[in-house]
C-alpha cells in the first residue's frame, strides 16, 4: 500500500513587504513597515483567520490583513485591493456580502388621474417597482414596495432607508446588485467589459452570489399568481 501524503498548495503569491520600499509601502498602507511589523501586526494579527479561495488555497493572515489596509487608506473599490497583493476580489468582498438587492415590477390596473402615466413602465404596463433586498437563504431583509412603475431601481435605491444606513455606516457589509445601480463602497455591481480572467471570474462569482434576490422574486411572484 502506498502511503498516502497531505495534498500541499502552492500559492504565487508576492510579499508586500518585501517588495516595496518604505515610501512605496507607507504610500499604499498609509503604515511604514516598521511600525506595521513591531506594532500592527503583533497587535491584531492573531484575529484574523486566514481565507480559503473557491479553490481551497488558503490565503495568509499578512495579506489579508494587507488587502484591508489598502482599502481603509485609499477607498478604492476592492477590486484594486485584490490586484495589489495578488487576490482576487472575491476572495477579499464577498465574505462581507449583507445582502443582494433588485427590483421587480408588479403589475396593477391603471390607478386614474394625472398621475396614472407615472405608473407605466417601460414595457407599457402598469406597475409598481418594489425594491427587495435578500439574504443568502432567499429571505426578505428590507423591501420597498411605494414606487410607480417608471422610476429607475437607482433611484429607489438611492432615496431607500437601507441606502441610509450603509452611507452612515450603521451597517458593516455590502450589497451585491445587477449593472443598472451605481458602484459604490458598500454596492458592488458586475464588472462591465471584462478584460482578464480575474474580472471574468469576478463577474462569474458576483452573478452566482446574486442569484438569491431573483429566485427570491421568482418565488414572490409565483406565490401570488
Amino acid at each position: 500500500m502506498h502511503e498516502r501524503f497531505p495534498k500541499r498548495y502552492v500559492r504565487d503569491m508576492q510579499n508586500p513587504i518585501d517588495s516595496y520600499s518604505d515610501k512605496e509601502f507607507k504610500n499604499r498602507f498609509r503604515f511604514v513597515n516598521i511600525f506595521f511589523i513591531e506594532c500592527l501586526m503583533p497587535l491584531i494579527f492573531n484575529e484574523i483567520e486566514a481565507v480559503t479561495t473557491m479553490r481551497g488555497l488558503p490565503v495568509p493572515q499578512l495579506i489579508k490583513l494587507l488587502a484591508v489596509l489598502r482599502f481603509y487608506g485609499t477607498g478604492n473599490i476592492q477590486l484594486v485591493s485584490g490586484d495589489l497583493v495578488r487576490i482576487s476580489q472575491p476572495s477579499i468582498s464577498f465574505v462581507g456580502v449583507d445582502g443582494t438587492v433588485d427590483c421587480t415590477h408588479i403589475p396593477i390596473q391603471s390607478p386614474g388621474g394625472d398621475q396614472a402615466e407615472n405608473f407605466r413602465n417601460k414595457k407599457g404596463i402598469f406597475s409598481i417597482n418594489v425594491q427587495i433586498v435578500s439574504g443568502p437563504k432567499c429571505e426578505i431583509l428590507d423591501i420597498v414596495a411605494r414606487w410607480p412603475g417608471s422610476v429607475h431601481d437607482s433611484r429607489i435605491f438611492s432615496n431607500s432607508n437601507v441606502n441610509m444606513m450603509y452611507e452612515q455606516k450603521q451597517l458593516p457589509g455590502c450589497l451585491l446588485s445587477d449593472g443598472g445601480y451605481p458602484q459604490l463602497q458598500y454596492l458592488f455591481t458586475p464588472i462591465r467589459n471584462p478584460q482578464t480572467i480575474a474580472e471574468e471570474r469576478y463577474n462569474k462569482a458576483h452573478i452566482a452570489t446574486r442569484n438569491t434576490v431573483e429566485r427570491l422574486n421568482d418565488i414572490l411572484k409565483r406565490s401570488s399568481s
